[in-house]
């Protein structure tokens, strides 16, 4: 798995969740059209499919 790091400071993504994973310790979300972000345990936790996102 590759993990880039990005600052797109004044970008907005927004999209709705279609799936979540937890691949060991880290927590993803995969949302429409702008591919999977790994997010914070609480996050994760409190966001469901369906959800809309705005990142």
């Amino acid at each position: 798995m590759v993990i880039y790091r990005s600052d797109n400071q004044g970008a907005e993504i927004k999209g709705r969740i279609l799936q979540k994973e937890k691949i060991g310790d880290m927590y993803t979300i995969t949302v429409q059209n702008y591919g999977i972000f790994v997010v914070t345990q609480t996050n994760y936790e409190s966001l469901k499919i369906g959800d809309e996102v705005r990142l």
